[in-house]
Order: C-alpha cells, then sequence, then structure tokens
C-alpha cells in the first residue's frame, strides 16, 4: 500500500488534466494498519452497502490530516510492522522523518545497494486474498473494479 500511495504521489500530485483550465489535483495520503471489521449493512428496499470500520480506519484519517499536499504519512503502527517484516528488511530502505506525533512521514522505499530491485508490489497470495476473503463480500461489479488493481 505505502508503494503504491508513493507511486501514485508521483505521477498524480499536482496533475492538470488536458482541457482543463485552474484544475489542479493536489493529493495527501495517510495509511493505517491492523485488524478491520468488514460488513454489509442496509436491506431497506434491497440496497446493501459494503462498510470496513476499526482502528486502522482511525490511523489512515489521522495519518491523512497530518499529510500536507504531496505526502504520505503512515501510523505509527504501520511503520512498526514495516520496520519489523524481514522482507523489508533484506530488501528495502524507508526513507521519511518519524514525525512529533509518531506518525512517519514516507517519501520513498529503495532498494538496498545490493539487491538492486524491489520485491514485487503484489506477492502471488494477494490473488488469493482477493479471491477468498474479499470477493464473497463484494457484489459483482465491485470485484471487477478491484482486480483491476491486483496482477
Amino acid at each position: 500500500a505505502s508503494r503504491c500511495c508513493l507511486a501514485l504521489l508521483e505521477k498524480l500530485d499536482n496533475f492538470s488534466p488536458p482541457g482543463v483550465e485552474d484544475v489542479t489535483l493536489k493529493l495527501h495520503m495517510g495509511i493505517g494498519a491492523g485488524l478491520l471489521s468488514s460488513f454489509e449493512v442496509g436491506g431497506h428496499g434491497g440496497k446493501w452497502e459494503y462498510f470496513v470500520a476499526g482502528e486502522p480506519i482511525e490511523q489512515m484519517s489521522d495519518a491523512t490530516e497530518e499529510a500536507t499536499s504531496g505526502q504520505l504519512v503512515i501510523s505509527k503502527r504501520c511503520y512498526e510492522l514495516l520496520e519489523s517484516d524481514e522482507l523489508i528488511k533484506r530488501t528495502c530502505k524507508l526513507k521519511g522523518k518519524l514525525l512529533e506525533s509518531e506518525q512517519y512521514l514516507l517519501s520513498a522505499i529503495t532498494p538496498l545497494a545490493d539487491k538492486g530491485e524491489l520485491p514485487p508490489m503484489i506477492l502471488p497470495s494477494g490473488m488469493n486474498l482477493l479471491k477468498e476473503r474479499v470477493q464473497p463480500h463484494l457484489r459483482p461489479p465491485m470485484y471487477e473494479v478491484l482486480r483491476c488493481f491486483v496482477p
């Protein structure tokens, strides 16, 4: 998720749509980490919505509020998980700075000098997770939209 956000910031921050004057897209992002609860709510009139809640959503909200244009802020929990992940330790270096709020302003994820390149963004298990855990809770059009983001 962090690499995806950094790529979006690189490509789309300060984006001006062609043919549209005086419009510039400015992005700021936040990421949280932890356990989520997901629900399908509704039923009245046959209308159902997919809903997620939990600490990661609160963390994401706080991180996003702290980020300014062009920045990605990750929650303290997210930073701790990234720093303790063995694959990341062996292959990557996080660049950024710890903020007074104990959140982390992430500016880049770079390969370690002797590794040459970063590991793939989506591991093969990512597609299985989408099929097994997420797809059963989504209406078919939503699954197809999410599928676009998972190779």
